[in-house]
């Protein structure tokens, strides 16, 4: 059996789903304090824009747009949809010590 370059398409539209939003949210969570659970639940959804690489999905859209250029395309709508979802959603912060605790609830 000879495969097509199409099975290498698939494999790396599959890794490019997962990776594209972990990247986001890895690159933002470690090093960005306002990260949000908002912002990283939306990098890692933006992540199925990747499948606009496949020549099916392309030619069902008429779409003629090279996979590594929709790949790097990916990872910016991750990115943006991370840091605009952070920022627009922040995460509620709890108290920081018993103190803090014991003014907010007597």
């Amino acid at each position: 059996y000879k495969g097509s370059d199409d099975i290498w398409d698939y494999m790396a539209v599959t890794g490019a789903i997962y990776f594209t939003g972990a990247f986001a949210v890895l690159l933002g969570g470690l090093y960005w304090s306002k990260a949000s659970s908002t912002g990283a639940v939306l990098a890692i959804l933006s992540g199925c824009t990747a499948v606009f690489g496949l020549t099916p999905v392309q030619d069902a859209f008429k779409l003629d747009i090279p996979s590594a250029r929709v790949g790097l395309i990916t990872i910016g709508i991750s990115l943006f949809l991370f840091f605009v979802g952070s920022l627009l959603f922040p995460d509620k912060q709890p108290p920081q010590n018993a103190i803090e605790t014991q003014e907010i609830n007597p």
